[in-house]
């Protein structure tokens, strides 16, 4: 029987997105990615806000993070149900 681990998750989701990141326009995202890799003492949802509450990126990279967030979640769902 296969189980999410949420540590796991978060790992992976990291990596994928610190891989997509790479390019220049992306450096804020790599460099918050980054910064959340290296500090998991809260949820991923609340880093999210915490993010969006501060002002921390552009707002059209703060929707590109939720959307490629999002749309990992839904790879592993899917991935999840087989």
């Amino acid at each position: 029987m296969f189980t999410m681990n949420a540590q796991i998750l978060e790992a992976d989701l990291l990596d994928y997105l610190a891989e997509k990141y790479q390019s220049d326009e992306f450096q804020p995202l790599r460099a918050a990615v980054s910064a959340r890799a290296n500090n998991l003492t809260q949820s991923l949802p609340a880093w999210v806000r915490t993010l969006e509450e501060q002002n921390t990126l552009p707002s059209s990279l703060m929707l590109q993070l939720k959307s490629d967030v999002v749309e990992v979640l839904k790879g592993f769902q899917e991935r999840k149900k087989y």
